[in-house]
């Protein structure tokens, strides 16, 4: 896949809890998931956004919003946020 990354900041070591992903060519790190529970939670160090037609970048969109509805339906929380804790770099954060 190819990613619309344009970034001087990235994940040196993922935090527990998080696997990566999702890596460029030069092994810098350009996704990661949750495996602590059972919250979905996807970080992307691209912009999917940018990438329509796209069909990874359509899909992530896709388990975002089921994912959000599963939520919704079992009464879970929502959150969307930007993360920018130290080591995360400027990665987009999508959890439910």
């Amino acid at each position: 896949m190819k990613s619309t990354a344009s970034h001087h900041q990235a994940i040196a070591t993922p935090g527990k809890g998080l696997r990566v992903t999702a890596h460029a060519d030069d092994g810098t790190v350009e996704g990661v998931e949750w495996t602590g529970d059972a919250n979905w939670v996807v970080g992307v160090q691209w912009h999917p956004e940018r990438m329509f037609g796209d069909a990874a970048a359509e899909r992530l969109f896709a388990d975002l919003v089921a994912a959000g509805r599963r939520s919704r339906n079992t009464g879970g929380t929502e959150e969307l946020a930007s993360s920018r804790r130290e080591g995360a770099g400027n990665f987009s954060v999508l959890a439910f």
